[in-house]
């Protein structure tokens, strides 16, 4: 019988927030069950005033639906998982009403994996990396999606997000699988430079030190490396990072 999953999670504001002493607006959640996981990473708008909430509402709501609706009969990912986008929107919607808001205003990303026995699934809205590494070194890469500028993005906010909404099934999860989440500020040293793979110099010493650690633990643990003042001579953006293997 396989492994339980461990999903480790952190997210640490960039320079430019620092800074400032403004909010990260950056936000992961996770779940894991017997048998699977679902985890998001979201990445907030800079220009949107209340980007950072939307983040968070959204990574919080789409494991939530994908814990509650996966592993069930029928389940499908072509024709669930953007349900649950859509279900997630519209409690963001219900957010911004609330408040007097626009949905404009909590514009953000979403990157997001569910997996269910040795099959999963990346879904995602914008930039940010998605990472699977099976035991023989194979990779499947969900990669960002920018606009006509590099800077340029697409969000679930936007009317058109179902234009922007892209699955990719991953197949053969097993006992040395890594998959990892991550927004775009973490890339830069977490993917080598042809953005197909992790980066061996970092991952393989943060894969060894996550190794058997709790999920409260090994979270600790990432948030400490996404602080390092090292990664703020590589990025000054915002960085999360979601890593989950076999426990």
């Amino acid at each position: 019988m396989s492994r339980a999953w461990s999903v480790h999670l952190a997210s640490a504001a960039g320079r430019h927030h620092l800074e400032a002493g403004t909010p990260c607006q950056d936000a992961a959640a996770a779940l894991a069950w017997p048998g699977g996981f679902a985890a998001a990473v979201s990445d907030g708008a800079g220009s949107a005033p209340r980007s950072e909430a939307g983040a968070r509402t959204i990574v919080d709501q789409v494991v939530a639906l994908c814990a509650a609706q996966a592993g069930q009969a029928g389940f499908s990912w072509s024709d669930d998982l953007p349900r649950i986008v859509e279900q997630a929107r519209a409690r963001l919607l219900e957010q911004a009403r609330s408040q007097g808001h626009e949905l404009r205003d909590y514009a953000a990303t979403l990157l997001a994996c569910v997996v269910d026995g040795s099959r999963g699934c990346f879904f995602h809205i914008g930039d940010g990396a998605g990472v699977h590494c099976s035991a023989d070194g194979a990779t499947v890469v969900s990669a960002p999606e920018n606009g006509e500028f590099a800077d340029e993005t697409y969000f679930i906010t936007q009317e058109d997000w179902r234009e922007h909404l892209r699955l990719m099934v991953i197949e053969g999860l097993g006992d040395s699988s890594l998959v990892g989440l991550m927004s775009d500020g973490a890339m830069p040293f977490v993917l080598d430079r042809s953005r197909r793979a992790f980066f061996p110099p970092f991952i393989e010493p943060v894969r060894r030190h996550l190794a058997g650690r709790s999920t409260v633990e090994g979270s600790a643990a990432l948030l400490g490396v996404l602080q390092d003042p090292r990664t703020l001579d590589i990025t000054s953006d915002d960085k999360t990072l979601v890593l989950a293997m076999r426990a």
